[in-house]
């Protein structure tokens, strides 16, 4: 069965990543921008521009404290977030 259909008003999704708990679903659209997705309720939280690179993302990976979030680009360069402040998380539910 279906859980959820995310959609993007983009070119598409080119890689996906989980957090550590599964609360948040990161989305890298063409172009480096990324979403962040609430795995609960499948709403988008925020999204993050892409910057100065013109390629697409092809991975992202999250350390395995969960703290930092690598993109690695189709042209070879590497993005570094630390993500505790840029990535949030929803509200607990109830």
């Amino acid at each position: 069965a279906l859980t959820a259909r995310v959609v993007t008003a983009g070119m598409g999704f080119h890689a996906l990543a989980f957090d550590r708990e599964g609360r948040r679903l990161l989305a890298a659209e063409s172009y480096g921008a990324l979403s962040v997705f609430d795995t609960a309720g499948w709403s988008e939280l925020t999204r993050i521009p892409g910057g100065t690179s013109r390629s697409p993302i092809q991975a992202l990976v999250f350390s395995e404290d969960g703290g930092t979030l690598v993109a690695q680009f189709a042209d070879g360069a590497l993005r570094v977030w630390p993500i505790a402040m840029q990535l949030p998380l929803a509200e607990p539910q109830q």
